[in-house]
């Protein structure tokens, strides 16, 4: 009898089971656009987004109803809009204004204008590297470096027939890791062989050697600075239809602070003649320096303002648009007496010449003011002027450019470096 309610039992259960309702399915989470800015001024919108690019982020661009720019991120999925800004300001990356929907934003905006990539390889150990586009080939071999040892060079070829061979710098003796591209920089004309080798080290560098056709035919090779990181983005800047190579100024890094908190203004060169000019005080890059500005201030906390890495780099910045004097003022109110990093001098003002024991380090204010007259970063501007003209050959400075102010125009040609317009 036991046995026989047991089974009924058993049985009684496996029905209850298998009538059971299913358990509902978690809802996914809504996709959410994350909105960092409103704002109908192209360039503070653009450097927001290169500001978010900097976080690792991928932003865009959207008109909205009432014509504004909006700076998005996503759509990404979103259970918690508190939670994912909270790991956003933990990040110290800046925090959402507020988070929208699809219908919220209207079309794309094209906010950077990248120059075409037409063909990449990456160097490896070991690994034939070369790229073609059209009639022009270009391949990196093995030569000897100025130290004796073995370094990348570039051979490029129309055809069969060279046309152009580099001889690798000394830093790039041994390097191993890098890329090699075709980039257009100019409508029409061939594409410009750019090799980029990575010397190693923790933060440093980058070689960039550049080869490009001119218009009588003949190929010219230009060395450009070593710099950290990715070294070179090559963008117009101006929006003209062609491409500039902007950075940073990587003589900020370290100046004032670790490299995490160093903070850079930016370069601007453009290739010129098989010549690499340094034009970021030209009139028609102000935007983009507005852009940079932009990119620096956006989402900062207040801890960061009281960085001296970050208002070096900020103060020079606003002395490219001509507003040194404003942002010196701020910054004096906001600096530490001494930064994380500071440059120390012996006795004399000299930095070499006496025992490291007797080196005093220098305060925040005045080694900001000395790194800033070094790297020519004006606090006050000059007087407009008008000029004449232009002529220029290696060795000769040139009048100011009709319509600009005094020394705008001006390109310098020292040797052996970059050329300096404005």
């Amino acid at each position: 009898m036991r046995r026989a309610l047991a089974a009924l039992l058993l049985v009684a259960a496996q029905i209850g089971g298998a009538c059971a309702a299913p358990k509902p399915k978690a809802a996914k989470p809504p996709l959410l656009f994350l909105e960092f800015l409103e704002t109908p001024d192209f360039d503070l919108a653009a450097g927001a987004a290169r500001r978010l690019v900097l976080d690792g982020m991928e932003p865009v661009l959207r008109r909205k109803a009432n014509g504004a720019l909006a700076v998005v991120v996503g759509p990404k999925p979103i259970a918690d809009a508190g939670a994912e800004t909270k790991r956003l300001i933990e990040e110290s990356s800046p925090a959402p204004a507020r988070y929208g929907v699809a219908t919220d934003y209207g079309a794309t905006v094209p906010w950077r204008r990248p120059a075409p990539v037409l063909a990449r390889a990456d160097i490896a150990p070991g690994k034939r590297v070369r790229v073609a586009h059209g009639d022009l080939s270009v391949e990196l071999v093995q030569r000897k470096t100025p130290g004796g040892g073995d370094g990348p060079a570039m051979i490029g070829r129309i055809g069969k027939r060279i046309v152009f061979e580099t001889t690798p710098r000394a830093e790039m003796e041994g390097a191993a890791m890098g890329d090699l591209r075709l980039i257009r920089l100019e409508p029409g004309r061939r594409p410009v062989a750019v090799l980029g080798v990575y010397t190693g080290g923790l933060h440093c560098c980058v070689v960039t050697t550049l080869a490009s056709e001119q218009a009588d035919g003949r190929w010219i090779a230009t060395q450009g600075r070593m710099l950290d990181g990715e070294a070179y983005a090559y963008e117009d800047a101006d929006g003209d239809g062609t491409f500039e190579l902007t950075s940073l100024d990587n003589s900020f890094l370290y100046a004032f602070s670790s490299y995490s908190a160093s903070f850079a203004a930016p370069r601007i060169s453009k290739l010129v003649d098989g010549q690499l000019v340094d034009v970021t005080r030209l009139p028609q890059y102000r935007p983009f320096l507005r852009q940079s500005a932009q990119a620096l201030e956006f989402g900062r906390t207040d801890e960061q303002w009281r960085w001296g890495g970050f208002l070096g780099g900020w103060v020079a910045t606003k002395s490219l648009l001509g507003e040194g004097k404003a942002a010196w003022a701020t910054m004096d109110a906001l600096a530490p007496e001494f930064s994380l990093l500071s440059t120390e001098l012996c006795p004399d003002g000299q930095e070499e010449g006496c025992a490291d024991d007797d080196k005093r380090p220098l305060p925040f204010r005045a080694a900001l003011k000395r790194h800033l007259e070094r790297n020519g970063y004006p606090l006050d501007q000059a007087s407009p002027a008008r000029g004449a003209g232009v002529v220029v050959a290696p060795g000769v400075v040139a009048t100011s450019l009709p319509g600009l102010d005094a020394c705008t125009g001006l390109t310098q040609w020292p040797p052996g470096g970059e050329a300096v317009a404005g």
